[in-house]
């Protein structure tokens, strides 16, 4: 199976995945499911849904997983799902609103998903070589609506936590204080109080919602911190698996413990022992895999460096085994040039013409990308200076020696696809390629053993355990007797 080709990405998501499969599970097994239990299982199966279509992302090198763009858009429905829950749970305080609201989002959320799968056949198809998968450039339609959906949701739960709270605490000491406050000022203090300090089961899981709604929200968040280059891939996987991890199954206890559907302590114990295991597996696969990572690209670097000093003691270059292509061009000129020429290759097929189309692509990536990030941060400049600007610096600017890049000449030919170093000797830039399916399967070989270790204790922990539990639980009766 040439495809399949985990990343060091796919182990990040893959517990986090599991685990979310497995609270939609449980909450399908109760008998008799109320609708707010419903509404909860919509919205856990679209992150279930979500989370299977990144692992598939990051696990499968070929075009075929482009199709599994839309599932991850499906998010938006899971949100309206969530939303009509946060309205529904316990009491619906107002049900004209939550029609009105409710309508409104599901709009947006169809609008959106639809006018994406219309444009599928026009949207730009790219490699993202950051995240190690193929993507459509969907643009932030689907990020806006599902974070206005929790921002909206945060305060529905306030509003229910304020109209629900039993605080009947002392607000006013003294009759002078008392005349010297408005009664919008009196409204929002007792609100205050009330949101800080609630009173009653019902405040507490209200607030509570609100409170793993919020992290839910800045989870969302994190893809534009991501976006706009605040901080980095790796830092975004981490937080968004094990935020996105913690906060569902702090949702699903939540709601377990809050509402009156009957529910097995045996599975509630299960869950609490799968999702530490799932959180603490999800960081060291991920450390793992960096390091593999970590290793590979200082390998290649030695490689490199090794290349450079055959080229300055006797001036030639010799092709180690491993190297795909040595290809030079004029040092000056800034990151991407139009002017080629290839030193060594045993890479069949392989064109001075490949390298000239590959850096125009690539240029205007980065100039669009560069563009946007910096009209997002800079509020002076307008839209045709923030282009001049970035231009001029991908015109003036030579990309770091020595630190890997990526670069593909056919975007549906995963052969085609090769990671280089480049160094500067003389008046020339030297860039050393190397096979990036290569690259993938000295990761996934590692990959794939972790991921056999999460899937056989997800495994244990859902089947035996419970087993065990029952046995013990048994054999404990018997003594009784």
């Amino acid at each position: 199976m040439e495809w399949l080709r985990l990343s060091k990405f796919a182990i990040g998501s893959l517990p986090t995945g599991v685990l979310l499969w497995g609270l939609t599970i449980f909450l399908l097994s109760i008998k008799k499911k109320s609708t707010t239990t419903w509404l909860l299982i919509g919205y856990f199966s679209v992150l279930s849904i979500l989370l299977l279509s990144y692992v598939l992302r990051y696990s499968i090198l070929s075009r075929f997983v482009f199709n599994t763009g839309q599932l991850s858009n499906l998010i938006v429905f899971g949100v309206v799902s969530y939303l009509l829950f946060a309205y529904k749970f316990q009491e619906n305080s107002h049900p004209l609103e939550s029609k009105i609201v409710t309508v409104l989002f599901l709009i947006a959320a169809l609008y959106i998903y639809i006018s994406i799968f219309l444009r599928y056949l026009v949207l730009e198809k790219t490699y993202d070589f950051q995240a190690h998968y193929f993507t459509y450039v969907f643009g932030p339609g689907i990020s806006i609506v599902t974070g206005l959906g929790y921002f909206w949701i945060i305060i529905v739960f306030l509003r229910k936590t304020i109209l629900v709270s039993e605080y009947a605490g002392p607000l006013i000491p003294s009759r002078q204080n008392f005349l010297s406050m408005n009664r919008l000022t009196n409204r929002l203090t007792v609100a205050v109080l009330k949101i800080i300090r609630p009173r009653g089961k019902r405040a507490k899981s209200l607030l509570s919602f609100a409170l793993l709604t919020f992290g839910m929200f800045s989870v969302s968040f994190l893809y534009l911190l991501m976006s706009t280059r605040v901080i980095s891939r790796e830092t975004y996987g981490f937080l968004f698996n094990a935020g996105g991890l913690l906060t569902t199954f702090a949702i699903f206890i939540v709601y377990t413990n809050y509402t009156f559907e009957p529910s097995s302590f045996r599975w509630k114990l299960v869950g609490l022992s799968l999702a530490p295991i799932m959180v603490i597996m999800g960081i060291v696969g991920s450390i793992i895999l960096s390091l593999a990572d970590t290793s590979f690209d200082n390998q290649r670097k030695l490689e490199t460096g090794q290349i450079k000093s055959m080229l300055s003691l006797n001036g030639s270059l010799k092709l180690p085994l491993e190297v795909s292509y040595i290809a030079s061009r004029p040092k000056g000129g800034g990151r991407y040039s139009d002017t080629y020429v290839i030193e060594k290759s045993q890479t069949e097929g392989l064109e001075v013409k490949d390298f000239i189309e590959s850096d125009r692509i690539e240029r205007e990536k980065e100039l669009a990308k560069s563009e946007e990030v910096l009209f997002m941060k800079n509020t002076v400049f307008n839209r045709e200076q923030s282009r001049t600007t970035t231009q001029n610096e991908i015109d003036r600017l030579m990309h770091p020696e020595m630190v890997r890049r990526f670069r593909y000449f056919d975007l549906y030919d995963t052969d085609s696809f090769f990671i280089h170093y480049d160094f500067i000797f003389g008046d020339r830039l030297y860039e050393i390629g190397y096979s990036y399916k290569w690259y993938r399967t000295e990761i996934h070989r590692t990959a794939i053993k972790l991921f056999y270790i999460i899937i056989g204790t997800t495994v244990i922990i859902m089947i035996l355990f419970p087993v065990l539990f029952y046995r013990n639980l048994f054999q404990i009766d018997l003594r009784i007797f």
